[in-house]
């Protein structure tokens, strides 16, 4: 691969962008249509009365949570309150369906939802494998693509990652915090952010890695008590 092609990995579509960004720069429509998928499924799972209490309960909880976790989890001032309010509105989401419905149900709607629209914001979200190709070896321009990312999210305060290259064909992308996991921790449960965070990474990857020709494997996430959420790609 030429010095030319690994330098168009720089221009696909969200290069070097915080996770949290890219997910606010979605296209409205599309936003919409995550929101009226969510609002189904919950009335699904749950019915219309107890989706009333739902909604009221998650309110409740993104007040308390906002006045006791702000201090705790941004020291030294690097996460933007967009950022930390978000994770504050996914976090209480979850934990209080997990209240009423029980984990797996909360598990059952987020998988339904990707099931519905996951690859539909994938697609929104980041350069297709053909993109990828376009640019030359696509092993080679992911690593780059992690790498640019991994360093963005450190910068937003919002995940501190670590990047291992064990040998030329296979890298190590390691997430050692995320904001997503520690406002989990926050509400009283470090695996509420799997449901809607890890199981679409779960997903996602190994299906993309498929095209692409490389292998995809994981041993564990923060949210299940791992000391990281690993991401280990290798040339298939």
């Amino acid at each position: 691969m030429t010095d030319n092609s690994t330098m168009m990995i720089e221009t696909l579509k969200n290069f070097g962008k915080p996770f949290f960004d890219i997910l606010y720069e979605l296209p409205p429509e599309l936003i919409k249509r995550v929101e009226s998928i969510l609002l189904e499924e919950l009335r699904r799972e749950l019915g219309y009365l107890k989706l009333a209490k739902l909604v009221w309960n998650v309110k409740k909880e993104i007040a308390r949570l906002k006045d006791v976790s702000w201090p705790n989890l941004n020291p030294d001032q690097t996460i933007t309150l967009t950022h930390f309010y978000d994770a504050v509105k996914k976090t209480a989401l979850i934990k209080k369906l997990a209240d009423m419905a029980g984990m797996e149900a909360a598990t059952g709607v987020h998988r339904r939802l990707f099931d519905r629209i996951g690859h539909d914001l994938i697609r929104a979200m980041f350069p297709s494998v053909g993109e990828f190709r376009a640019c030359g070896d696509v092993f080679t321009g992911l690593k780059k693509y992690c790498r640019a990312a991994g360093e963005a999210n450190i910068r937003a305060g919002t995940h501190v990652v670590e990047i291992v290259e064990q040998e030329q064909n296979t890298f190590i992308f390691r997430v050692r915090f995320c904001l997503l996991q520690a406002m989990a921790n926050e509400a009283g449960d470090s695996y509420l952010c799997y449901p809607s965070s890890c199981s679409a990474d779960e997903m996602f990857f190994p299906d993309v890695c498929k095209q692409a020709g490389i292998a995809f494997g994981r041993d564990g996430t923060l949210a299940t008590g791992e000391p990281s959420c690993d991401f280990v790609f290798s040339r298939d």
